[in-house]
């Protein structure tokens, strides 16, 4: 049964939502896993912020996130950041979405919020999802921290800190007829990570 969504605020500047979880809202709710916070705090009453990230050159990425939650009646709010690590300096983009609705949302979908790269973890839902749901999803992975590989030379593939994380996302895979494997643990600068290389049939 498709996930219907429906928010009426409490307050009278609040925004009403009405969403079908389609192909295009589980992409965006796979970038998140890979790249985007959830924010929940108390303010007399529970504020919800979404945020997305994009380095400089994701600028269709990031206009086509900006779109869609447009779509949904939300007011999307895009920042510049500049990161100034020991090596060179680089700039980031944000788009910020403050919604309880739509953070409520994530939480019955079953993302919680406060999660990091490390704590991250995938919805029990997407596995029974659709195909159609799923494969967006994936991409939406793909897109945010996922590398394509090179045709006869490297496999796609996903590489972050944590390897529950991965293991899900095997998991998931498999459900859509796709192998996969994990390697790692890689050490670099003090820091653990792994991989999953997946077969170039996906």
């Amino acid at each position: 049964k498709p996930f219907n969504y429906k928010h009426v605020p409490k307050v009278h500047n609040g925004i009403p939502l009405n969403i079908i979880a389609d192909e295009e809202l589980w992409y965006w709710l796979g970038y998140y896993i890979g790249d985007g916070y959830l924010l929940k705090r108390w303010n007399r009453a529970w504020v919800y912020s979404l945020t997305y990230f994009f380095g400089e050159h994701e600028v269709e990425k990031r206009e086509k996130c900006i779109k869609f939650f447009k779509s949904l009646g939300l007011n999307p709010v895009k920042r510049k950041s500049t990161h100034k690590p020991k090596t060179k300096v680089s700039t980031r983009y944000y788009v910020t979405i403050h919604s309880q609705g739509l953070g409520k949302m994530f939480e019955e979908l079953g993302f919680m919020t406060g999660k990091t790269a490390h704590t991250k973890c995938l919805s029990a839902r997407i596995f029974t999802e659709k195909l159609e749901n799923r494969c967006a999803f994936i991409k939406g992975i793909m897109h945010s921290d996922g590398y394509k590989g090179i045709k006869g030379k490297t496999n796609p593939n996903i590489h972050l800190c944590q390897n529950d994380l991965l293991q899900e996302i095997q998991l998931l895979l498999r459900t859509i007829g796709v192998e996969s494997q994990i390697r790692g643990p890689y050490l670099y600068e003090n820091r653990i990570s792994y991989r999953l290389d997946i077969r170039r049939n996906a």
